[in-house]
């Protein structure tokens, strides 16, 4: 059950700018120093924070998503349980061959989706960005390359490479538009949606406590320390 304290959590992370949040949400539910949030893996950080949303919020995400070519809203639903039956033992960090080249990347932190995401970038410049900061060596034929010199193609199969080895770092759900046929693929964020219900509940918490204090006089910690129960017997009595 939520409480008090997630209030704090929910006064920190409000403040955040979007690329900060999800950092301020593993330190708060987590209770890990900032140095250990911004440094844990994508893949391990969202399946916490899945966790965190199942155990406060249920089992089931209900999702909308909108068809990149008409507009039109696509909903689905999700079970967070079958979402983290999504790992894989992968040993780090991973070398992937290609043409010739290969790439030794670690697992994408927080801190690498961080510094790789722009407001203005689509989508699939973000993964590149993403998977040039997890690229730690590179070489083409035995010899070393640098990073900018390696071609689109090798970015892509690593890119690819990543998401498979870590599926819970880039969620992805394969829709077809239900009124153009049209088919494409959507981001799911786990720290935006447990943002998203955090902030629903947190409302509806201090409107709670606003309208007992306004009609019993009692303090805020009074009234967050109630069962839920118990204090909607009492919003119902002077409603």
């Amino acid at each position: 059950m939520l409480g008090p304290e997630h209030l704090l959590i929910w006064d920190q992370a409000a403040l955040a700018r979007a690329w900060n949040r999800p950092i301020l949400l593993a330190r708060g539910f987590a209770g890990v120093p900032s140095s250990e949030a911004t440094g844990w893996p994508v893949g391990e950080r969202d399946a916490y924070l899945l966790a965190v949303h199942r155990a406060g919020f249920g089992d089931r995400l209900a999702l909308l998503a909108s068809c990149p070519a008409c507009k039109e809203p696509a909903s689905f639903d999700v079970s967070i349980t079958a979402l983290l039956t999504q790992t894989t033992a992968q040993v780090w960090p991973l070398t992937i061959s290609h043409n010739g080249m290969e790439l030794t990347c670690h697992r994408p932190s927080t801190t690498d989706l961080a510094q790789s995401w722009s407001n203005d970038a689509a989508l699939p410049e973000a993964r590149r960005r993403l998977c040039r900061a997890c690229i730690v060596a590179h070489r083409a034929d035995g010899k070393p390359i640098a990073v900018d010199d390696l071609d689109e193609p090798a970015i892509e199969r690593a890119s690819a490479v990543l998401s498979e080895a870590d599926p819970l770092s880039d969620i992805r759900f394969a829709l077809t538009c239900p009124a153009c046929e049209k088919a494409w693929e959507a981001l799911f964020d786990p720290p935006h949606m447990l943002w998203r219900a955090l902030d629903a509940w947190a409302r509806t918490s201090l409107n709670d406590v606003r309208e007992l204090a306004r009609a019993y006089g009692w303090s805020e910690s009074e009234i967050l320390a109630m069962h839920p129960s118990r204090r909607q017997f009492y919003l119902d009595a002077v409603s």
